[in-house]
């Protein structure tokens, strides 16, 4: 092309009409594609009811969960136990002894045919004090303190992105650990001490204070269950939330990873 054809109108204005073309191009297949391939994307009412549950299961089945620092963390831990739990937050106790009925539930959810029948444990206290628990042992068992030993967590967002279900979720081991008395109960028979210890999910410990308590009779450990506004509170300060992430087969939501 000669140097007076670049002056000329028609040339500037078409050349000018080309580059914005490509430009659309790029952006409609390219940047608004990328965009929309990690845009964060509401899910049904009822995919959040069915991705709160399968979370709550798996967490509560595996309640001394640690991430690993650097790698994500393949979903494969107790298994047949989290579909139990999920059996029960479905449809209460009634059939928790349909066992085979669980094990399909199972392979479903973890995407293996190969899962086989395990023990599994369930509290079905109203309160979640782990006070009421059946088992696949001794049926429904009684037992006499509330467990202090527990994952605490709150659920915090629930969406689709990258044609992946993710449940973002905060969540902290609770232990309660009985320590020697430091002060006298002078008008009560009997006093108690006990250390709260909140580990964040990379086994790392972030809150360590001593609780103490007076009684007429005997001290009981009151459990993780009554602090667990607080614990969400200080989980939340401490500012990790994790992913549960999520892969829809069929109809059914299968479980793929855990992260940070």
């Amino acid at each position: 092309m000669k140097r007076e054809e670049f002056s000329n109108p028609l040339v500037i204005i078409s050349a000018a009409l080309f580059l914005i073309f490509i430009g659309v191009m790029i952006k409609i297949y390219f940047v608004d594609a990328v965009i929309d391939h990690f845009e964060k994307k509401d899910v049904s009412d009822n995919e959040k009811i069915e991705l709160r549950l399968l979370t709550e299961a798996y967490l509560v089945q595996n309640s001394t969960l640690k991430l690993n620092k650097i790698l994500k963390t393949p979903i494969g831990d107790n298994r047949y136990n989290v579909a139990a739990e999920y059996y029960f937050l479905k449809n209460g106790k009634d059939g928790l002894n349909n066992y085979d009925e669980i094990l399909e539930l199972s392979k479903r959810m973890f995407n293996n045919e190969y899962i086989e029948f395990a023990n599994f444990e369930v509290d079905i206290d109203e309160n979640r004090c782990g006070k009421e628990k059946y088992t696949t042992i001794n049926g429904i068992v009684y037992n006499e303190n509330c467990d202090s030993k527990e994952i605490v967590y709150e659920i915090n967002d629930i969406y689709e992105m990258d044609e992946k279900y993710i449940v973002e979720f905060y969540a902290a081991r609770a232990f309660q650990e009985k320590t020697t008395p430091i002060h006298e109960c002078k008008d009560y028979k009997a006093a108690s001490s006990y250390n709260l210890i909140l580990n964040d999910l990379l086994e790392e410990e972030f809150y360590n204070e001593n609780y103490s308590q007076c009684c007429e009779d005997i001290c009981e450990l009151e459990g993780i269950y009554p602090f667990r506004n607080e614990i969400i509170d200080r989980i939340k300060s401490h500012g990790i939330i994790y992913k549960m992430i999520f892969e829809k087969i069929d109809s059914d939501f299968v479980f793929k990873e855990v992260k940070k």
